[in-house]
């Protein structure tokens, strides 16, 4: 019986081990950050935009931010209004940016402008 007891305390101190790290992760800003990235990549506008890349890119695999943004706008018009308030991106390019989730690319056109690019990340 006394082995038993003894596994039993070692158990228990390596649950309250446990607990207590558990803790201290909970507070700290590295898992602030993460949950904050985890909400963001499985938020609504983030998911449109990841299938929006599937379905609406170009030949070479890259969607203009532009047209995605404009569909964005049609279907989920209250997310995009408030970005900067729920996302807290003021723009859909720093939404994808922040996402880590999408590679961004600002293609230059021949007047010197440009048009900003995106596709999922593999």
């Amino acid at each position: 019986m006394l082995p038993m007891h003894e596994h039993l305390r070692t158990t228990a101190s390596h649950v309250q081990d446990g607990r207590k790290k558990l803790v201290e992760f909970m507070a700290s800003e590295e898992y602030r950050k993460q949950s904050e990235l985890m909400w963001l990549q499985a938020s609504p506008l983030v998911s449109f935009l990841r299938d929006a890349a599937s379905q609406i890119r170009r030949e070479d695999g890259w969607t203009y931010l532009a047209r995605a943004g404009d569909l964005a706008n049609r279907d989920l018009a209250e997310e995009v209004e408030n970005l900067k308030e729920r996302y807290g991106f003021k723009t859909l390019k720093k939404l994808l940016v922040g996402s880590g989730m999408f590679d961004v690319f600002d293609e230059p056109l021949p007047d010197g402008q440009f048009r900003t690019l995106y596709k999922n990340k593999e």
